[in-house]
């Protein structure tokens, strides 16, 4: 049972992936959306250490 559910966990992310680009949504634009995402956190996270700071 567990050798399953590891295999499954395993092959979970590429399986993902190509679900996704099969309904149309491209890697490049999910990693696009990402970075965005992640650098607008880190500029909020800055912006509000530094507001904290002073």
């Amino acid at each position: 049972m567990r050798d399953a559910a590891s295999a499954v966990l395993k092959t979970a992310p590429p399986v993902s992936i190509v679900g996704a680009y099969l309904r149309g949504i491209h890697i490049a634009d999910v990693v696009m959306i990402l970075t965005l995402i992640y650098t607008t956190l880190q500029i909020y996270v800055l912006v509000r250490d530094k507001l904290v700071r002073q």
